[in-house]
């Protein structure tokens, strides 16, 4: 009973380091897979279809549950300005990697960007943008891919240069509560006045593994007003030019995790609250990193110019410190009536006496406790940070891998069509016929397969993004690389099979190919249909290998990782519990003890 006591007391004690890890969820979101392709899917090709987009996304629930997909880099001539932004996405935009260049916003638009809006259901993969976008106007909540983003973002870029007046960053203006941001770069030139950032001008949401290589308010901002109180920079209030200015983000009230600023931020003797990460902080923030040169007049870091780490741990809270603040005056207390009793008996003076003394050894035990949970928390957090870092980072390199394998299994559900109909063209046209049929059905049959494997090997990259989710949960938090690994590995075994497959269906689908060129017109039209078929393999197995080869690039580099390793809660806090436990236990029977004399005297 006494052990499960402790365990109940460290579970309270830790309340405040605990909340800390669970806030991480932000970090690590349940997965967002993306939708399988299919013939719904709208293709980017044009400034013209990019145009059409645009208009369409005119009403917000209009690309709400559409995937948008950019099937090559598109150049941008000087009309484009004339549809952009593309005012609200709700939908999936899968960039593919290819870069929307030429971007030139100019107008008296506010919230802009190559997107206005992107809406909480939005994802936007692997996009990368190159322009400029200065607008003419007030120039608020102003950024290269989108004003305001309460959606996700993986892996995308931005090149060019940004200049705006508030809330200005190099990839989105102001990132909201539900906006995740990871693996995201930007390189270029960003300008503003106040919440200015190379990712992010503001942000309540989460940013993850990005970067900046860009300069930052790295020339003379005009002020446009004066500054009249300067204790208005220490508040949330709207101030006038060059506040709250960061490589990363002007201003952080969520979460910024592992992320690195390689660019010069502010400008020599300009601006209040500049940090190479963040200018002002009152989130949580981990594990960054800044080589860039800061510069600014006052409250200038090299991670942060103005930190509030108050916002996130409220320590008044915890129960060890509730527990010395109740023996602080319980001693006060004491004391008072030692000084009452100097004129009663011995033994009553004595008791007061013991009390105080049990008192003060009571307080040392929680002070002890204290410090050996923050050392245990310490030794920890460190590995704690470096695995929500690679889950991250697996996460945002798995999602596309889903994509393809999503798009692996329409080819051979396509090809699997295109042989039966073949099939039924010939199995009645003689000998040859009935032969060829044999080997499509064998073909048929290995493409069925290939099926069954590709969404096995779909099946346990979910696996992987699952457990991901669980070590947000505090769930088998010690063993979830292993794990992720061992879904990876089976996920790429898979994709093997899937490969291995298709090539034998190849060579069933070529067997019956020649008898079918042998059958002359007879067997032309089957011949149509399995020469489609043929190319679909083709398209299937290049794809499938795309699949097996990015799945190996992942655990080769979580193989190369240091293994993660917990300190557990050892005798170091366990015997200062114990140590607390016997020193409340003389408290009571001191107070006991005074309260026997008191009533005998």
């Amino acid at each position: 009973m006494r052990q499960n006591n402790w365990k109940y007391r460290i579970k309270k004690g830790t309340a405040a380091f605990l909340s800390l890890i669970l806030c991480m969820t932000l970090l690590c979101p349940a997965a967002v897979f993306a939708q399988e392709a299919d013939d719904s899917a709208i293709h980017i090709q044009t400034q013209q279809d990019l145009k059409e987009l645009a208009e369409n996304c005119r009403l917000d629930t209009w690309s709400q549950g559409k995937t948008v997909i950019l099937d090559n880099d598109l150049m941008l001539d000087e009309t484009a300005g004339e549809f952009l932004p593309i005012p609200t996405f709700g939908g999936t935009f899968q960039g593919n990697g290819h870069t929307i260049s030429g971007l030139s916003l100019d107008g008296e638009d506010s919230k802009t960007g190559l997107f206005d809006t992107l809406q909480a259901g939005a994802v936007v993969n692997r996009l990368a943008v190159a322009g400029q976008v200065a607008p003419s106007g007030e120039g608020n909540t102003i950024g290269g891919l989108a004003g305001k983003n309460y959606g996700k973002i993986n892996g995308c870029s931005f090149e060019g240069t940004i200049r705006g007046t508030v809330s200005v960053g190099g990839l989105v203006g102001v990132n909201e509560t539900t906006g995740q941001m990871t693996n995201c770069q930007f390189r270029g030139t960003v300008t503003g006045e106040h919440y200015v950032g190379g990712i992010a001008g503001q942000n309540t949401g989460s940013l993850v593994l990005c970067k900046n290589r860009g300069e930052i308010n790295t020339t003379a901002v005009e002020v446009s007003a004066d500054i009249s109180d300067i204790s208005l920079l220490r508040t949330t209030q709207s101030v006038p030019a060059g506040t709250d200015i960061g490589g990363i983000a002007g201003f952080s009230s969520g979460v910024i995790q592992n992320c690195e600023n390689a660019g010069n931020v502010g400008y020599e003797h300009m601006g209040y609250n500049v940090g190479g990460i963040v200018g002002r902080q009152s989130g949580y923030m981990d594990g960054c990193k800044n080589t860039g040169t800061v510069n600014g007049r006052k409250d200038v870091g090299g991670i942060a110019g103005q930190f509030e780490p108050l916002v996130t741990l409220r320590y008044d809270e915890d129960l060890l410190k509730k527990l010395w603040t109740e023996l602080d005056t319980l001693q006060g207390l004491a004391s008072q009536t030692l000084a009452d009793a100097q004129t009663a008996s011995d033994n009553l003076s004595g008791n007061v006496h013991s009390l105080i003394s049990d008192i003060r050894t009571a307080k040392d035990a929680v002070s002890e406790l204290s410090s050996a949970i923050t050392d245990w928390g310490n030794e920890n957090i460190e590995q704690i940070n470096d695995l929500f870092a690679r889950v991250s980072w697996v996460i945002s390199e798995s999602e596309p891998i889903l994509d393809e394998i999503s798009h692996s299994t329409d080819i051979l559900e396509d090809a699997t069509s295109l042989l039966k109909q073949t099939v039924k063209a010939i199995e009645k046209s003689g000998e040859q016929g009935k032969t060829a049929a044999a080997e499509l059905q064998l073909a048929v049959e290995d493409l069925q397969n290939a099926v069954t494997y590709a969404k096995n090997c779909q099946n346990h990259l979910r696996s992987a993004l699952e457990i991901a989710q669980q070590i947000v949960n505090g769930r088998d938090v010690a063993n979830a690389i292993e794990s992720i690994q061992e879904e990876l590995r089976a996920a790429k075994e898979e994709a093997y099979k899937a490969a291995d497959s298709m090539k034998s269906a190849v060579t069933h689908a070529e067997n019956a190919k020649t008898k079918i060129e042998a059958m002359g017109d007879q067997g032309s039209h089957a011949l149509r249909l399995l020469t489609q078929a043929l190319d679909s393999l083709s398209q299937g197995i290049s794809s499938m290998g795309d699949v097996s080869d990015q799945i190996a690039s992942v655990l080769s580099a979580l193989a190369q990782e240091p293994a993660i390793s917990f300190t557990p809660v050892d005798s170091r806090v366990t015997s200062q519990g114990d140590a607390l436990d016997a020193a409340l236990s003389q408290v009571l029977n001191g107070a006991s003890g005074l309260q026997s004399s008191l009533s005998s005297s």
